[in-house]
Parts: C-alpha cells; structure tokens; sequence
C-alpha cells in the first residue's frame, strides 16, 4: 500500500498543479481577450464620435463663393471650432499592436489627419491668415473643407474595417442628433 499509495498520490498532486496552471494560462487569455474587446470597441467609439462631429462639419461648410464676397467686404474669419477627441487613442498607444496590421496604418492616419484638421482650424487665428490674399483665404478654407471630407470618408470606411474585423463584438455606429 505504501510505495503504490505514494505514486498515486505524486500523480494527482501533479494533475492538479498542471491543471491549476492550465486554468490561470486561460484565466489570463481570457482577461487579456476582455482587455482587447474593451479597448476596440472604446476606439471605435472615440472615431465614431470623432466622424460624427465630421458629418456636421462638412454638411455646414461654407459656401465659397459667398466666403469670398465676405472677405472682399471687409476683414472676416470664419470661426470655426474644434473639439476632436482622441484620449482613447493617445493614452492606449502601446495597445495598437491587437489591431490588424492594416487597421493600425489606417487608425494612425484617421489621427494623424484630425491633428492636421486641428492644426488648419487655429491657422484662421493666426495673424498671419489675415495678411494673405482673398484668394488665399478662400483656398486655406477650401483646403481645410477637403481635409474634413477625405477624414470623414476615412473614418467611415475605418468603422467598417473594424465591424468586419471584429464581429463577435457587434459594433455599430450610434445615432446622433442634431
């Protein structure tokens, strides 16, 4: 009884440590899964706010020809505001790396384009912007219009790279008013 006694119970101490350590291996899988699945949908929420507010944008650009017989009457700038929000982005860097690699390319670049929108917008509050020709003005804000609508166009498409890169996680665009 002694010797078998001792080999059993060796190997049931043994399943159990194997066992203890399969189930912490997929305890950490599954919580570095949760990580992930929080993370994709809070970035996909951050570019679905982020394309809304580009909707409104673009559907209330203004109109050139009127923006130009504005300027030739008297010094104007159009105000314009700004308010991206990219904390989601900017804080989880280092967490890019779970998305496809195509998707991180075209993350980056939805970003890097609202930082260029950004940048654009407090131009018109520079001094500088007043000093140009009428034509000039009209151009910077034609140029800013453009920007807006391919960074649109890219967040929308970026949306539904990342419905279709992820379906168990059921994104979808939220419904805005106003």
């Amino acid at each position: 009884m002694g010797n078998g006694f001792i080999n059993f119970t060796g190997i049931v101490l043994l399943c159990v440590w194997v066992l203890s350590r399969v189930f912490e291996v997929w305890r950490e899988w599954v919580g570095r899964q949760r990580a992930k699945d929080g993370y994709v949908r809070a970035l996909f929420a951050e570019v679905d706010f982020n394309t809304a507010d580009l909707d409104a944008f673009v559907a209330a650009a203004l109109d050139l020809e009127d923006l130009r017989r504005r300027l030739e009457e008297k010094p104007f700038v159009p105000h314009v505001t700004d308010a991206k929000h990219t904390s989601i982005y900017m804080q989880n860097m280092e967490r890019l790396s779970v998305l496809p690699d195509p998707l991180i390319r075209d993350v980056v670049e939805f970003y890097g384009t609202l930082e260029r929108i950004r940048e654009m917008i407090e131009g018109l509050s520079k001094e500088s912007y007043g000093t140009i020709s009428i034509g000039g003005r009209v151009n910077v804000i034609r140029r800013l219009y453009e920007t807006a609508r391919g960074c649109q166009s890219a967040g929308a498409e970026l949306l539904l790279q990342m419905e279709r890169d992820f379906p168990k996680l059921a994104l979808k665009r939220k419904k805005r008013q106003g």
